[in-house]
């Protein structure tokens, strides 16, 4: 399946965004900083969470990026059926 570069572009962004410290990687403190007031906070959390696939405690860019477009393709494949 092909991303739409744009997209890849929102979500560079977005996690310059919520980089607070700008040290490339997204804290769970950065992460609830930066979803503060969204209704859909703990299942952002829990998907970011599971993205931590090295273990480190914290979500890289290459994490977050993977773990928002596999988020992103499954939401469109529902809208889709």
């Amino acid at each position: 399946m092909q991303v739409n570069p744009d997209e890849i572009t929102e979500l560079k962004n977005l996690f310059k965004a919520l980089d607070l410290n700008n040290d490339g990687t997204l804290s769970l403190s950065e992460l609830e900083s930066g979803l503060e007031g969204h209704d859909n906070k703990k299942q952002i959390m829990s998907l970011l969470k599971a993205a931590d696939t090295d273990g480190s405690g914290d979500i890289n860019y290459t994490e977050f990026i993977a773990a928002t477009l596999d988020q992103n393709i499954f939401m469109n494949e529902m809208y889709i059926r």
